[in-house]
């Protein structure tokens, strides 16, 4: 009897972690043109976030070491027990910055369940004062993150 109660928990932990196993890992570096995904021809972060086919439920993309200048949108989506992970390559560090003072967004979220782990997201535009009186003045710095969905 113990023997079968083991064998039910040992399947029953492979149908949970089968996706997992299953799961790929795809690859992003700073001044990729185009490529496949693959450590050795990673996409561009643009490309990543468009949320290509290849990209399943459970599957990581790393962000190669290095700057990624500019505003983007992610589309990328998991699902609820199995989100996409977005993460910063181990080692390195991977900083996305819009460098923009003109009310623009780093990083906007509309995708869903996707974890988004260990890389920075900024704006480093430095100016800090504006000639345009009044207390909302029409430009101002941008967000680095904006989710589409209230929290």
């Amino acid at each position: 009897m113990g023997c079968q109660r083991f064998d039910l928990f040992i399947l029953f932990l492979l149908s949970i972690l089968a996706p997992w196993i299953q799961a790929a890992d795809y690859y992003v570096a700073p001044g990729a043109q185009s490529g496949n995904g693959s450590f050795e021809s990673p996409w561009n972060l643009r490309a990543a976030l468009g949320h290509p086919p290849e990209v399943q439920p459970g599957d990581t993309i790393w962000l190669r070491g290095g700057l990624y200048p500019g505003a983007f949108i992610s589309k990328l989506a998991g699902a609820p027990s199995l989100p996409v992970i977005l993460r910063q390559y181990p080692g390195e560090r991977a900083v996305i910055d819009a460098a923009s003072g003109r009310n623009v967004t780093t990083l906007r979220i509309e995708g869903s369940w996707t974890w988004y782990w260990g890389f920075e997201v900024t704006n480093s535009e430095t100016t800090r004062v504006l000639s345009t009186p009044g207390s909302n003045p029409p430009v101002r710095r941008g967000n680095a993150i904006d989710p589409t969905f209230p929290f």
